[in-house]
């Protein structure tokens, strides 16, 4: 899915005014706990041409953030019609000298499985959302053959059905287009020490 994106990494860093420091030089490192805080910094990514890196060997573009339905949850999205739920603990700013290689880590809380565990594996499960919340086997999401027109979600029985990929813990990281390691496998590296 190829998005516009019209915010520079190094502008969007310098936007976070809890990373200023004196004669506005952006600190080498910082944690943040609070979690409305932690969802706005997500959307401020998602609006940069970025590289999400989830634990479990997937790389991608964030492209949308949304609040989750469950209590303390975060929708992470590269496309409308498959998210990934996290809990989120604490997003981790780290700055090398270079800006543009910055890092954020986002370390998730540990959340119980809800689906059968044919659907589980290290890290997540892999389930429908046939309602808000509401999660059921993954093959409904599978066997899905309508799509909507209007904005080209699955459908099943005329409602619209997602993939939901729940984390049950773990970490990711983000990363500028502008960093070395941008779409390299490689960079899986940094965020698994």
């Amino acid at each position: 899915m190829d998005i516009l994106k019209k915010l520079d990494w190094v502008t969007m860093v310098h936007s976070l005014d809890e990373l200023k420091g004196d004669n506005g030089y952006i600190c080498k490192n910082y944690t943040w706990n609070n979690r409305d805080r932690i969802y706005q910094i997500l959307k401020k990514i998602s609006e940069t041409k970025n590289d999400m890196v989830i634990i479990d060997g997937i790389s991608l573009d964030l492209n949308f953030v949304n609040k989750g339905h469950e209590r303390n949850s975060i929708e992470l999205l590269e496309s409308l019609d498959t998210f990934y739920l996290v809990n989120p603990l604490r997003l981790e700013f780290y700055r090398p000298e270079d800006l543009s290689l910055s890092i954020f880590i986002l370390i998730l809380n540990n959340i119980s499985p809800v689906g059968d565990i044919k659907y589980r594996e290290k890290y997540r499960e892999t389930l429908s959302e046939i309602r808000p919340g509401n999660y059921q086997n993954r093959e409904i999401f599978d066997d899905s053959t309508d799509i909507s027109e209007a904005d080209f979600t699955r459908m099943v029985n005329g409602s619209p059905v997602r993939l939901v990929r729940r984390y049950l813990g773990g970490k990711i990281g983000f990363i500028g287009d502008r960093h070395g390691l941008y779409k390299s496998r490689a960079i899986f590296d940094i965020f698994e020490s």
